[in-house]
């Protein structure tokens, strides 16, 4: 079957195998919207898909509940290597995250990484306009 990174990609996937049921890797790690964009387009097939695309701004309080869940079972060694680790995945969907890997590659402190995740969450509140999701239209080339 492959990778499945894109909604394209689930189309494929489904039409090669004939399954409906597919198993998400790290394409839903890269892009934590996909499972929600295939879903959606799954459901509107008869009708032009607009998917679930969750937003940079709504990824920011789960990777802070992500942070906190690595730091309570990790060494304090450990723990940046994870959070750029996910980063490094999700400069492949989200441009933001670049710039988020860019500020953190070389940094392995826990408490510099919590100052710069207090940081991006708070500007994220302080313009908490952001919905968890939207639902944007994607024209299928």
């Amino acid at each position: 079957n492959g990778e499945i990174w894109t909604v394209d990609d689930a189309r494929r996937c489904r039409e090669a195998s004939g399954c409906d049921m597919l198993m998400l890797g790290r394409g839903a790690v890269t892009d934590p919207g996909l499972a929600l964009a295939i879903k959606a387009d799954m459901t509107s097939a008869a009708v032009d898909p607009a998917p679930a695309v969750i937003t940079w701004p709504a990824l920011l309080p789960l990777m802070a509940e992500f942070w906190q869940l690595v730091c309570t079972r990790l060494d304090t060694r450990s723990r940046a290597g994870r959070l750029k680790q996910w980063l490094n995945f999700l400069r492949r969907r989200f441009p933001e995250a670049e710039t988020a890997y860019q500020q953190l590659k070389s940094i392995n402190d826990p408490a510099l990484i919590d100052g710069w995740l207090a940081g991006v969450v708070q500007k994220r509140q302080a313009s908490a306009t952001m919905p968890f999701y939207s639902f944007t239209h994607r024209k299928n080339p």
